[in-house]
């Protein structure tokens, strides 16, 4: 093959390259953001569907819930809503364009979950409805207000329900093992006190005081037990149905810290297997609690010399 021939197939295969290249770019899906929102501007979100609303708000630079109800909200919750809804991609191309087809893709008003955010000057950034999609691994969303369908490259229906369980936070308190001095517990059974020294622990009650080791398993568990107390559920603006009963507890923990804090649990019986849970005075919210949660604290003597 001669000088020239060379030359005229190398300049072919470079076009056939450049050809390939031009038409895999062309087959390349275009994603893009589906929400284009700032999350610096983002004050107030807002989530509705067809049964609920729940409204979460950032208040001093936490996020709080204020509809239905004012509390914290759970972390993990709102971590999700702006690490995987406010980021979730989609194809610039949609995959309907029409009225007709909102109802088989679920983003009709009353099939949807109206997603909303909102800045500190009540400015809506961006309203979208949300639905499920025919693979579970992706979800459906459009424009409050335009026809055209997207598909979500994430299904992130799950992160956006308006359930007031799934986003209030579970944690009563949350106190670092290192700054707890004492603890009391105090019940129509059993009456002691665990006190931290400088190498140990010491159980004291009226009848004999010990030092507990360390590796203790009781020790262990009521360590653990108080400083995260976490509820399965909640009982809201009921207090005054179980107001006498939580005069004389079934038992109530004291905890002390070095900062010179204390938080005081009351529990008294509830439902099969579960205990309600007052914290301090705090009479808007109880805390669901399970049985398994109580006995870390009805511990014996022998329990803490083992």
């Amino acid at each position: 093959m001669n000088k020239k021939n060379l030359i005229s197939l190398g300049i072919l295969i470079v076009l056939v390259i450049v050809y390939i290249f031009i038409k895999s770019n062309e087959n390349t899906e275009k994603r893009v953001r589906f929400f284009q929102v700032d999350s610096t501007e983002i004050a107030q979100v807002i989530l509705q569907n067809a049964e609920d609303t729940l409204k979460i708000a950032k208040q001093e630079g936490t996020w709080q819930i204020i509809e239905p109800l004012e509390y914290p909200a759970a972390e993990n919750m709102t971590k999700a809503l702006f690490e995987s809804v406010l980021t979730v991609e989609t194809s610039k191309t949609p995959i309907a364009e029409s009225k007709a087809s909102h109802a088989k893709l679920n983003v009709t008003d009353s099939l949807g979950t109206l997603v909303s955010f909102w800045d500190d000057q009540n400015n809506q950034l961006q309203a979208a409805y949300v639905g499920r999609n025919a693979n579970y691994n992706y979800a459906n969303a459009r424009n409050k207000g335009e026809n055209k369908v997207y598909q979500l490259l994430q299904n992130i229906t799950y992160n956006i329900r308006p359930s007031l369980y799934s986003w209030r936070s579970k944690t009563v308190l949350n106190i670092p093992q290192e700054q707890i001095s004492q603890i009391e517990v105090a019940g129509k059974e059993l009456n002691y006190q665990l006190t931290a020294s400088d190498s140990l622990w010491i159980y004291s009650s009226g009848k004999q005081s010990f030092g507990v080791q360390e590796q203790n398993s009781a020790l262990k568990a009521i360590l653990n037990g108080v400083s995260k107390v976490r509820a399965t559920n909640f009982v809201d603006n009921n207090y005054q149905e179980y107001a006498e009963k939580f005069k004389n507890p079934q038992f109530a923990v004291k905890i002390h810290t070095y900062e010179g804090s204390q938080h005081v649990l009351s529990f008294i019986p509830y439902q099969e297997n579960k205990y309600l849970m007052q914290k301090d005075d705090l009479e808007k919210h109880l805390f669901v609690e399970s049985s398994s949660v109580a006995k870390i604290f009805q511990k014996t003597a022998e329990d803490y010399k083992k």
